[in-house]
């Protein structure tokens, strides 16, 4: 099992920011990090990430209740859990801060010793801040983790056919208004079809990935939108 979770706090500077970490429940091996603006799904994804590629997919991840992993109006439809899902990895929610004991602690330890080394090496940005993390790193888990009491590992191999850009997207619906209309991110698109017929009151799923492009779909099938221009602009 890993736990996951983030940690606001003023890493550097005096403007916070947010580390998320992800912790071998086992060992208390520090598994995955990330510093970012604020807890997101994509950086939480990132983490995840990292764990896949060095040591393999993980049976579960324990975290709290934030919105990006429980979403009570669609259960199970975050999209952290929803990549989660894809993975075969359960997600578990915490009730309460207690409940998640060791990674806790851990934001205690870094509080203390991570900003020291940070401070130590004049580092003021994200971006310089992630680049120390691995050897930060390597050094906590040399010092801090044990040893499991059973060496075998848990951590299962990554199927072949598993496209992660694919799996680490993040999902979102709309509906189709007069005229395949559809907004996003206060944008007026229309969708391009051959249908012959209206799109009206349909879902469209939209699927941003992590290199920015987009992708969307009705019923399945992949379709192609067009900005739609206000008029009073393009006048």
């Amino acid at each position: 099992m890993v736990q996951i979770d983030g940690s606001h706090h003023a890493w550097f500077g005096h403007q916070s920011s947010c580390l998320i970490g992800a912790i071998d429940d086992a060992t208390g091996k520090i598994v995955g990090a990330k510093f970012s603006k604020t807890e997101t799904s994509l950086d939480t994804m990132i983490v995840v990430e990292q764990i896949l590629n060095r040591y393999g997919r993980f049976h579960m991840l324990y975290s709290d209740k934030a919105g990006i992993f429980d979403n009570k109006k669609r259960e199970g439809f975050t999209n952290v859990t929803r990549a989660l899902q894809q993975l075969d990895i359960i997600s578990i929610l915490a009730n309460s801060p207690q409940a998640k004991g060791r990674i806790e602690r851990l934001w205690g330890t870094l509080q203390d010793r991570l900003v020291s080394e940070m401070r130590i090496r004049n580092i003021s940005t994200i971006k310089d801040a992630n680049e120390y993390l691995p050897e930060f790193i390597e050094y906590y888990n040399k010092k801090f983790s044990v040893l499991p009491s059973n060496c075998e590992s848990a951590y299962r191999p990554l199927p072949a056919e598993i496209d992660l850009d694919k799996v680490f997207c993040i999902i979102e619906e709309r509906i189709v208004h007069t005229g395949n209309r559809v907004c996003i991110d206060n944008q007026k698109l229309i969708i391009n079809t051959n249908l012959g017929y209206s799109l009206r009151d349909k879902i469209v799923e939209i699927k941003t990935y992590r290199d920015g492009t987009r992708k969307f779909f009705v019923d399945t099938k992949e379709v192609q939108v067009e900005q739609l221009l206000d008029p009073q602009k393009a006048a």
